[in-house]
């Protein structure tokens, strides 16, 4: 593809994902795209394979990072891979929204791609996660049901299962970075005057201090 049109076709894409996100009615949208942009946009694949390419996009970024930083310590591991999860979200927000904001993202129109993507994403973090200290010293999940379900949703054929007070804090752990970068590329954090920067490494040594058995639940 030439690099006019590959840069049209991103532009096309972000619009797209940037009509879908904020929802406009049709005599809106007929008023606001030219006829040209929504012709195109019946081209575009359906939100759903984009989305598993997207999943896929930001895993490949993961594993880079943790590729890149394989000499470091899990702790350093751990950071390189979150840290290009955000900087991914900050230079694609229209697709990050796609994956992470809409039920396509959710891997039940397409499972068997964006499921797959997306725990590849999860085990880079996941790994050195599990690295940064005993299993004995992870949180301990009092909730039969939900032990049951993470140890369901961590199982992966062909490697030693984690504990679950691993998955849990990885999993509440994403939430909340989610919950940050989600925040970030809307401007919130710009109108409260906080630095989204700041805020997520805090949770990233909140989540170290954690994992590592620190009994202090300082955040600064």
């Amino acid at each position: 593809m030439a690099a006019s049109a590959k840069i049209d076709a991103v532009r096309l894409e972000a619009l797209v994902l940037e009509r879908l996100h904020i929802g406009m009615t049709k005599s809106r949208t007929s008023t606001t795209l030219p006829r040209t942009v929504l012709d195109s946009a019946s081209s575009i694949a359906l939100p759903a394979s984009r989305s598993g390419k997207r999943a896929a996009n930001i895993a490949d970024k993961l594993i880079e990072a943790a590729q890149r930083a394989r000499r470091r310590a899990p702790e350093g591991r751990l950071r390189a891979a979150v840290d290009a999860y955000r900087r991914w979200a900050l230079a694609h927000p229209h697709r990050y929204r796609l994956v992470f904001g809409s039920t396509y993202g959710s891997g039940a129109l397409e499972p068997e791609r964006v499921i797959p993507a997306a725990h590849r994403g999860m085990s880079v973090t996941l790994a050195a996660l599990a690295e940064l200290g005993p299993a004995a010293e992870a949180p301990v999940v009092t909730d039969a049901i939900l032990k049951r379900q993470l140890a369901d949703w961590g199982d992966t054929p062909g490697e030693a299962p984690l504990a679950p007070g691993v998955l849990l804090l990885a999993l509440v752990s994403w939430t909340r970075m989610h919950g940050i970068v989600s925040l970030e590329i809307e401007g919130v954090f710009e109108q409260l005057g906080v630095d989204p920067a700041r805020l997520y490494k805090t949770e990233i040594d909140h989540l170290v201090a954690q994992r590592a058995g620190g009994k202090s639940s300082r955040l600064s």
